[in-house]
């Protein structure tokens, strides 16, 4: 058996050349929640000037949340290209 040296790092471990990663993807989720907060409230003030309650704010939530997965795709995909 091998000591265990506790500053070395397994072999098997991925090193992030660039640092990003996991760190690039901490404000992912706040950007989706962003995008799904500001479609819907442009929605929601679109129905209160055409009188269209509720169905303005609900296709901004749907778009907002397609929008926000598409944030979310794109920058996974970015963080974990090998």
């Amino acid at each position: 058996m091998e000591p265990h040296e506790p500053n070395k790092e397994p072999r098997d471990a991925k090193k992030d050349d660039n640092g990003s990663g996991w760190y690039a993807l901490a404000s992912v989720g706040i950007e989706f929640a962003v995008a799904i907060g500001l479609f819907g409230w442009i929605g929601w003030l679109l129905d209160g000037r055409w009188h269209t309650s509720p169905w303005l704010m609900v296709i901004g939530l749907a778009i907002g949340f397609v929008v926000g997965f598409w944030m979310l795709f794109r920058a996974s995909r970015q963080a974990f290209k090998d």
